[in-house]
């Protein structure tokens, strides 16, 4: 993953990160820097994995830490039919935070 390959918009008061590209043991160290700056300060932050191919455990654990240390402010957005949507499937990680299929979702659905 490159520096430009994250893009960090602000909606309804909400962070929402876009990660572009896959997430992988070289780039997860890069993603959670870049994503606990944008965390800072955030009622909530949401991370779309719209335009993400790929996640390997790497990236997951990122994800996981981020999800225990914001709680009710982090989601995540993985849209259905797709190979990341799947690796969170099989690993039971849809289950244990707050997965959207879209970022409207996520921004309607979260306090």
């Amino acid at each position: 993953m490159q520096q430009s390959l994250i893009n960090l918009n602000v909606v309804d008061g909400a962070r929402v990160v876009d990660v572009l590209g896959e997430v992988d043991i070289a780039s997860a160290d890069a993603l959670e820097e870049r994503l606990n700056k944008a965390a800072d300060g955030a009622a909530l932050l949401v991370v779309s994995l719209v335009n993400c191919p790929y996640i390997d455990s790497s990236g997951l654990r990122v994800l996981v830490r981020l999800s225990n240390d914001l709680g009710e402010g982090f989601a995540v957005v993985v849209p259905p039919g797709t190979q990341t949507r799947r690796i969170f499937d099989i690993t039971g990680l849809a289950h244990q935070m707050d997965v959207f299929d879209s970022v409207e979702e996520a921004l309607a659905s979260t306090p």
